[in-house]
């Protein structure tokens, strides 16, 4: 594998992460950083910023390595903005220093959960390949990009729940757990229509669907656990709608890896997924609302380098 030069990097870094929790971090992480020879431009997200827009005009400036100092919705903005900067000379590196609540990318690589192990990784990790979700709008002609896992229905609501929470200032992972049993008892499934690859795969009452780059959402929940993020196809775990009663007996699969083994599940492996549903229905990517249907999922293939354990 190639090794890490000393090139500058772009660090972005949102203090309220992890309910702020990541602002009594940032010393620390600075210390770490230098201690390990990491020549770095911080960047610090203030409140209600799109720090997207910066590190497009980062890339566009010449940065080529970036980190992301946050949880999984930091992590999502920096992606966004590189994705986002259009055709640059050279690969792409982006490095995660987790602070957040829920840090579910991480997992797929056994990335360190200390801030001060993965901000020293920054330096003595190496660099592999991995895809990128894209995700497409027409009706706001908008386009975002996800680095793990994208949900229609259920899985936005609780998104929106746990985001919620988030706001008032809640923490931990209990929120998952809460975010989930409200969304449950609240969420209805809507009429839809989702397409694999060009095919329609299902048509009928939809609970909800994942479309999965890497394996962990919700703070360790596994809607797709075998996909694989450098392979160029998404893991699609279709939930028809369930009866209630019978829903709540199946919560455990979402955490133990059985989910695609339901009889209610559809399970798919392709290049492009398209939603639509009656009513509409919220889109989220990486744990972040982006907008409602219809939308289009599509894989890009090896479209930037992440930095990893060297034993990952």
């Amino acid at each position: 594998m190639e090794s890490i030069g000393n090139d500058r990097w772009f660090v972005v870094f949102n203090p309220l992460a992890g309910s702020s929790r990541a602002s009594h971090l940032w010393k620390e992480i600075e210390e770490t950083l230098k201690g390990n020879g990491v020549d770095y431009e911080p960047f610090l997200i203030e409140e209600n910023v799109y720090a997207a827009d910066f590190v497009s005009e980062a890339v566009r400036k010449g940065y080529r390595r970036f980190v992301a100092v946050g949880g999984d919705g930091t992590l999502n903005q920096v992606l966004c903005g590189i994705m986002s900067a259009g055709p640059v000379e050279g690969r792409i590196t982006l490095a995660v220093i987790p602070v957040g609540s829920g840090n579910d990318w991480i997992k797929l690589y056994g990335i360190p959960k200390d801030h001060r192990e993965a901000a020293a990784l920054v330096a003595g990790g190496r660099k592999i390949p991995q895809d990128v979700g894209r995700a497409y709008f027409p009706s706001s002609g908008k386009t975002f990009y996800m680095m793990n896992v994208g949900g229609v229905g259920l899985d936005a609501y609780v998104c929106e729940c746990v985001n919620r929470m988030k706001s008032e200032g809640k923490r931990g992972k209990r929120i998952y757990v809460e975010g989930l049993v409200r969304a449950f008892f609240s969420y209805r499934s809507r009429n839809a229509k989702v397409s694999c690859d060009g095919v329609k795969t299902y048509e009928g009452k939809l609970l909800s669907v994942s479309v999965g780059n890497g394996r962990y959402t919700g703070g360790g929940m596994l809607q797709t656990p075998h996909a694989v993020p450098d392979d160029g196809l998404f893991d699609v775990s279709i939930i028809r709608h369930i009866p209630f009663v019978k829903l709540l007996t199946k919560i455990k699969k979402l955490f133990n890896g059985s989910l695609p083994d339901d009889p209610y599940v559809i399970s798919r492996r392709c290049r492009s997924v398209t939603v639509e549903a009656s009513p509409v229905s919220l889109v989220e990517m990486d744990g972040e609302v982006f907008g409602t249907t219809g939308v289009t999922f599509e894989i890009v293939p090896l479209a930037i380098d992440v930095i990893v354990p060297q034993e990952s």
